[in-house]
């Protein structure tokens, strides 16, 4: 068992119960239906995009695309169609080189806005939405951190407003900007991770009714644990041991307990590694799955396959596809199975979204490299056709 709460007041040190930390590859043991996706096809971004998020910008019940676009200091809106594709791409100025973005209602007019985190200046830029898929003008707030590469929108005071944190990576911190209600954001406060964040997720991990943060560290392979204390205050928790360069995370309960797991994914040994969450802060040791895709560099959590039971996805940056790995409800996983993409270099996101209609998730990844989205179909499981 793995303990992941406390403060160790110096140097962190990782609590475990025996000498070493188990790793364990791990197998279904009854396999899950398979499902089956695509062929891809592809919608135009701007240049670079380097996040993805899947909300309801225009109000019509349909989930729509939004990227962060690296190289053109802007936003790209896709708004769906219904029928399995999207609009022309719509253009916003964002902050400049924005590498990420999240949706929240900032000035609670029950219209959905963006933030990005700014690479180049050291920013958030919050863009005010209309509620029919236009955002205005960025307004932009000092991080204090540098080069913020990753953003999340959560509450972290408790008050029903919209925060950010993002992750700093060559300041080795986290930026948190509480949210006023109105549109703004206030100073930012930094509070020290260990060498190179590169991903962030909010959830209450010690079970004590406050927010908690969490970050892949890519130069030190472990996930590390801010403790929140329900005003948008941190103190460092114990780290988590992970596979090498970890580049995607995310909370989720994936055994059905109500208690949440933790999904890492670790780019340069290609696999995900799978915490399940045993209350109050532990974790079982880890097992691992290996994707079959190459640098997996984002992750989704989401039923593929129309069992009613939590599944995994990953973009693979260097291979060019997407790999599902089918859950079976018990916290466990298949090895990945791949999907191509027509895009090049899927770091910049994936996200599971109905794009269609027909109940079915299907899956998006913003591709870095070729300026674009793909679009992956989800034709629902092998065995029902």
């Amino acid at each position: 068992m793995i303990r992941a709460v406390g403060s160790t007041g110096g140097a962190r040190r990782l609590l475990v119960a025996g000498a070493a930390v188990t790793l364990t590859l791990t197998a279904c043991a009854s396999l899950p239906p398979e499902t089956e996706f695509g062929p891809s096809t592809s919608i135009a971004a701007g240049v670079g995009p380097a996040g993805l998020v899947s909300a309801d910008v225009n109000g019509d019940n349909r989930a729509d695309l939004i990227t962060a676009d690296f190289g053109a200091n802007a936003i790209s809106v896709m708004l769906s169609d219904g029928s399995g594709g999207t609009g022309k791409r719509a253009k916003f100025d964002a902050g400049m080189i924005p590498s990420d973005l999240g949706v929240g209602d900032f000035n609670r007019d029950g219209k959905l806005d963006v933030a990005t985190s700014d690479f180049g200046p050291d920013s958030v830029s919050i863009l005010l939405g209309d509620g029919k898929g236009a955002f205005g003008a960025p307004k932009a707030y000092p991080t204090g951190g540098g080069d913020p590469n990753r953003i999340i929108v959560v509450d972290l005071n408790g008050d029903m407003n919209p925060d950010v944190a993002t992750t700093n990576f060559h300041t080795d911190n986290v930026s948190v900007l509480l949210g006023d209600g109105k549109g703004g954001l206030g100073k930012a406060t930094e509070f020290p991770v260990v060498f190179d964040p590169i991903r962030i997720s909010a959830a209450d991990i010690d079970q004590d009714g406050d927010q908690d943060l969490l970050t892949a560290n890519f130069g030190s392979d472990e996930i590390g644990l801010l403790l929140g204390d329900g005003s948008g205050g941190f103190k460092a928790g114990d780290s988590l041991p992970t596979g090498g360069d970890p580049s995607a995370l995310l909370t989720v309960d994936v055994n059905g307990d109500k208690i949440l797991d933790l999904v890492s994914g670790s780019f340069d040994d290609h696999d995900v590694w799978v915490y399940l969450g045993e209350g109050d802060g532990a974790f079982a040791n880890p097992s691992q799955y290996p994707t079959l895709g190459k640098a997996p560099a984002a992750i989704v959590a989401a039923d593929l396959n129309g069992d009613e039971i939590i599944d995994l996805a990953t973009a693979n940056s260097a291979s060019n596809d997407v790999s599902v790995l089918r859950g079976d409800g018990n916290g466990h996983f298949s090895q990945g199975t791949t999907f191509p993409i027509t895009g090049k270099d899927p770091r910049g996101g994936i996200a599971a979204l109905d794009l269609n209609g027909d109940g079915a998730l299907d899956l998006a990844t913003a591709n870095h490299n070729s300026n674009d989205v793909s679009l992956l179909a989800n034709k629902g499981p092998i065995s029902n056709r």
